[in-house]
């Protein structure tokens, strides 16, 4: 039984989906979230949060939170300005 009184086979699987108002991901950061998941050998059951931050400095942040309780991983990537 899960959280909601059903057997975890009779339950749908959870989509997250963007809050109302906010825009759909960019195909680049779909992208690279895809990549960080294949190279870390990465299951279904561990998030992968890609944020790029507009603030000075640019940046893009890539977290990865295994949702079994491990401890997560952060990596900040400095963005170059052309």
């Amino acid at each position: 039984m899960n959280s909601r009184g059903l057997p975890a086979e009779e339950v749908p699987p959870a989509r997250l989906e963007p809050r109302p108002g906010s825009a759909w991901p960019s195909p680049h950061l779909r992208d690279l979230r895809d990549a960080v998941r294949v190279l870390l050998g990465l299951d279904d059951d561990t998030a992968v949060v890609i944020r790029r931050l507009n603030r000075p400095p640019l940046e893009t942040v890539v977290e990865v939170r295994p949702m079994d309780g491990g401890k997560p991983h952060r990596w900040t990537l400095p963005r170059c300005r052309r």
